[in-house]
């Protein structure tokens, strides 16, 4: 069965599986089938929904039809000739409208329209470069690094791509394999956000002090020796990730980031801050892990709103008594270094939520610890503690107290009933040390497997987008971690 669309597209439907034809020549097979999209649906102003594209990502479609997958289980519903029809149809409607490529899935109607174009089809000829250009302006990011990764952006000069990124107030260009920030996003006006992650940059280049106005800036994942002393002309930066490079120092030019927030500085090669880190008044989220901190950095203790702090995977024996200043302090992660004793101001961190101390060298736990009223969450293993105080019966708010298999068999009877009167959780980490490689990974699509691990003392990792972004999500881990200890940790309700 055959159906011509115009002077150059065909259809044929061939033992059961549809194909597209261009002048006769086989191009390619038509795998999957999304149905019932009128072009009004996709001008949805509630939802926002201008593309196929994002129609197959947005929530209420996802939420409806479970995920992508399932809804392409749903073709084995249709017969081979009724799938051939709808196609038909899709393909005849993105042709009547001329080769709108929101009407079609990117990975479709882009390498059909530059075929066509390459055919001597008018229509396309004059079609292609303004739907490049038409796509990249709307803001999309899966479409935009679909466009970039395969080289279509290619096909506009510099000037074009300049006109179509004007506008744009979020740039993510991660996993794209940048050595270097592309000229273009220069052009851009006002940008507030930047996304680089996950590429090979080495430096960052001076031009970016042209984006005044842009209030988060990630570069993670990439090979940065140096941060330039001109970044902190980022006046307004709110949020700036610099985690999982290669730097020694911060300049001291940083503490006029005066606006920032949140600053992740996890796993570099950084032993100390600069004096001026102090004038960082506003920040409330720091992550300093996995980095080579031997001294404890006293001059983060005059940031009076620091919320949250990650000193995790350092070098640390002791920490300084200046800690008790951070009177805002809610998540305080000190896990994985060399702890012998913790300083009694601890005490006064009265809102503190989340205290890990696991993987360290403690013998005890201080009495000072009794006063954190607001705890909930409480990680000591991986410590050689010789007896557990009976104040970890006595928190009010606690919720859940991880310990390690060889604790548990310490830990006694009396504190094992308290907390089972309060209905507080006792998780026992079985396994020291595992690392388990994962190949298929909800929403996103990477080139090698994500890694992720638990270390001696129950720290836990994931080289995963949504792990090494987590300060962006309202979730404090990601799925896989989320799996992982299901299988190798063990919930005991006492």
């Amino acid at each position: 069965m055959e159906f011509k669309i115009g002077e150059k597209l065909e259809l044929r439907l061939e033992k059961n599986s549809t194909f597209i034809y261009i002048d006769g020549i086989k191009f390619i097979q038509c795998k999957y089938l999304l149905i019932n999209v009128q072009k009004e649906s996709l001008e949805n102003r509630e939802y926002l929904i201008n593309s196929v594209d994002e129609l197959l990502y947005h929530e209420e479609y996802t939420k409806y039809n479970k995920s992508e997958s399932d809804y392409y289980k749903y073709n084995n519903r249709l017969s081979p000739l009724e799938e051939f029809r709808a196609h038909s149809s899709n393909l005849q409607a993105w042709f009547e409208n001329n080769y709108d490529t929101r009407l079609l899935h990117s990975n479709l109607s882009f390498p059909l329209l530059k075929k066509l174009t390459e055919s001597g089809d008018s229509v396309a000829k004059t079609a292609f470069k303004e739907e490049i250009a038409k796509r990249i302006a709307s803001g999309y990011t899966p479409t935009i690094k679909y466009l970039i990764i395969e080289g279509f952006i290619d096909f506009l000069n510099n000037e074009e791509v300049e006109v179509a990124v004007r506008d744009l107030k979020y740039i993510n260009l991660g996993n794209c394999d940048l050595k270097r920030l592309p000229e273009y996003i220069f052009a851009t006006k006002d940008l507030k956000e930047l996304f680089l992650d996950f590429n090979n940059i080495v430096e960052i280049p001076p031009r970016i002090t042209n984006f005044m106005n842009l209030e988060i800036l990630s570069i993670s994942r990439n090979k940065i020796l140096k941060i330039p002393n001109f970044i902190s002309q980022l006046k307004n930066i709110r949020i700036l990730d610099l985690a999982h490079n290669y730097f020694e120092s911060i300049p001291n030019t940083i503490g006029n980031l005066e606006n920032l927030e949140d600053f992740n500085l996890s796993q570099n090669n950084l032993s100390s801050l600069p004096h001026s880190f102090k004038n960082l008044k506003n920040l409330k989220r720091l992550d300093l892990s996995l980095n080579k901190f031997s001294l404890f950095p006293n001059t983060i203790c005059q940031i009076i709103l620091l919320e949250h702090l990650n000193l995790s995977n350092n070098k640390l024996e002791s920490i300084s008594s200046s800690i008790g200043r951070l009177v805002n302090l809610k998540y305080l992660n000190l896990s994985q270094n060399q702890l012998e004793l913790l300083p009694d101001a601890l005490e006064n961190l009265k809102l503190l939520k989340t205290l890990s101390l696991n993987g360290n060298k403690l013998k005890i736990l201080p009495n000072s610890l009794k006063n954190l009223t607001s705890l909930e969450f409480l990680n000591i293993s991986g410590n050689i503690l010789e007896d557990f105080p009976d104040f970890l019966g006595n928190y009010l708010k606690l919720k859940e107290i991880t310990i390690d298999k060889e604790q548990s068999l310490r830990l006694n009877k009396k504190i094992r009933i308290i907390l089972k009167k309060k209905k507080v959780s006792l998780r026992i980490l079985k396994k020291k040390q595992i690392i388990r490689k994962w190949k298929s990974l909800n929403e996103f699509d990477p080139k090698t497997p994500f890694i992720t691990s638990v270390y001696k003392g129950g720290t836990w990792s994931c080289t995963c987008p949504k792990y090494v972004f987590r300060s962006f999500y309202k979730n404090s881990t990601c799925n896989h971690i989320l799996k992982f200890k299901q299988i190798y940790e063990q919930d005991e309700k006492i």
